[in-house]
């Protein structure tokens, strides 16, 4: 496959609905698709704990998805926590690059409540976004009350990890580099309001939750996304969480993203991506 110049045969991809949690690795699902003329076919849907090393504690769980991510070159991973912070803050930190900040986070933040309440202050004591959730309309500031967890763990468990030791490239503030995995950031919601889906809420129990469910992944067969084992859509509609359809959701944004013939870059690319990041759609 050659995509945008860059020469790239991606093996997998998986769709990653990331989870925050103590018991990050129970809530985290991972899909595992492949993409061939168009088509893109879910081949798996699994919770985090079922990688290897794998646990249900989030300390289990993070240097478990550090290692799988590592270990499957040519992979392209889409992750639903905020790959940065809005360009405010990163100018009162004094972070010059996005790279710094990744790098240097640890140092600017204790804790996950931490990062939380001093990026409100550096923000003006607002929730801000970064252009890229204008542009997405994603619903949350990465560090709003629902997922500042996430977005804290993320970046410090799976992004600084993968970027000290040069194991993965982060798209589209690094460049491709043949037989690296490739992450991106992705948000299913963004994803559900492009394609005309936002409205049917599909996370509950009730058999309209259930519904809404089948209903989104007979949607996104109209699309061209294939689920070729039955259980495997069974077990998909029957996860009251949604994380599990949020997973294939996810995969589905990476295959989209790649038919993209722009793809990493965004269409209209704005200097804020490079410093803040950016989400596929």
């Amino acid at each position: 496959m050659n995509i945008n110049g860059y020469p790239m045969t991606p093996r997998a991809i998986y769709g990653i609905d990331f989870s925050g949690a103590i018991d990050a690795g129970r809530k985290t699902w991972i899909s595992l698709a492949t993409l061939t003329g168009g088509v893109l076919e879910i081949r798996d849907c699994f919770p985090g704990f079922a990688i290897p090393d794998g646990g249900k504690k989030l300390h289990d769980c993070l240097p478990a998805l550090v290692k799988f991510i590592a270990t499957h070159r040519n992979s392209i991973f889409g992750f639903d926590f905020p790959f940065g912070v809005p360009q405010a803050i990163l100018e009162n930190l004094g972070c010059e690059s996005w790279r710094q900040f990744i790098f240097s986070f640890s140092n600017y933040f204790d804790d996950p409540h931490d990062f939380k309440r001093k990026c409100k202050e550096l923000a003006g004591n607002r929730e801000a976004k970064r252009m890229t959730d204008c542009d997405s309309n994603t619903p949350f500031s990465p560090y709003n009350l629902r997922i500042f967890k996430q977005t804290y763990f993320g970046i410090k468990g799976i992004l600084n990890p993968l970027l000290q030791n040069g194991r993965a490239c982060i798209i589209p503030m690094q460049e491709i580099i043949e037989d690296k995995p490739l992450l991106l950031e992705i948000c299913p919601t963004s994803t559900l309001v492009k394609e005309k889906m936002a409205a049917r809420k599909y996370k509950g129990k009730t058999t309209e939750h259930g519904k809404n469910r089948r209903d989104i992944l007979n949607r996104l067969a109209d699309r061209n996304l294939v689920i070729p084992r039955k259980d495997l859509r069974r077990m998909i509609i029957a996860d009251a969480g949604g994380d599990a359809l949020d997973s294939v959701i996810a995969a589905y944004t990476v295959g989209k993203s790649l038919l993209n013939p722009t793809f990493p870059f965004p269409p209209g690319w704005e200097k804020a991506y490079a410093l803040e990041g950016y989400v596929y759609t």
